[in-house]
C-alpha cells in the first residue's frame, strides 16, 4: 500500500479505508510542529515504551518496599507479642 502525504487520505480504488497508525503518525511528524519545537519526551504527549517500562519498575520496586517493612513489622509484632523482646 502506498504511503499517503499530508495531501490527503490514502488512495485506494474504494476510498472506504481508514487511515493506519503509520500514516497519522507520519501525518503529524511531517510538519505539524514548529521548527523550534521541543522534540524531547516532555514536550510529546505520550509516554514512550522505556518511560512506561521505567514507571512500572520503579512502583514494583516501591512495592517491594512497603511490603518488606510490613513483613518486619510484623515480625516484630509477633515478637512483642510472644514476649521474646
Amino acid at each position: 500500500m502506498r504511503m499517503a502525504g499530508p495531501a490527503g487520505p490514502p488512495t485506494d480504488p474504494q476510498r472506504s479505508r481508514r487511515w493506519t497508525r503509520r500514516q497519522r503518525r507520519n501525518l503529524r511528524s511531517s510538519g505539524a510542529e514548529p521548527a523550534g519545537a521541543p522534540t524531547d519526551a516532555r514536550g510529546s504527549r505520550r509516554w514512550t515504551r522505556q518511560q512506561r517500562r521505567n514507571l512500572r519498575s520503579s512502583a514494583f520496586d516501591l512495592l517491594a518496599v512497603v511490603a518488606a517493612l510490613a513483613l518486619v513489622g510484623f515480625g516484630l509484632a509477633n515478637l512483642y507479642l510472644v514476649g521474646e523482646t
